[in-house]
């Protein structure tokens, strides 16, 4: 057997290794629930939005959502009222 320095110097390794394997993926954790909090916020707000090209800011980051049916619309309607234009000239 070691003297009793030795002894504590190996059991306050042991515990440094298991506050870090108790820390550290508790920090992981957290850092993902984060994420997953901030894609359900930006789903909801995709979901949601119904005009043509909307922006929100979302986590500290600029979402910017289009709506391919609204643009499509939109834009047949400009061309249509240029078809009956030209038809009229």
């Amino acid at each position: 057997m070691g003297s009793s320095i030795e002894a504590a110097i190996c059991f306050s390794l042991i515990l440094l290794l298991l506050t870090i394997f108790i820390v550290y993926p508790n920090k992981l954790r957290s850092e993902c629930v984060r994420q997953a909090g901030t894609a359900v916020k930006e789903i909801e707000f995709r979901k949601k939005s119904e005009k043509v090209i909307d922006t929100r800011n979302i986590g500290g980051v600029d979402t910017v959502d289009t709506s391919p049916e609204q643009l499509n619309t939109m834009l047949n309607g400009i061309i249509d009222s240029i078809r009956i234009g030209s038809d009229a000239l």
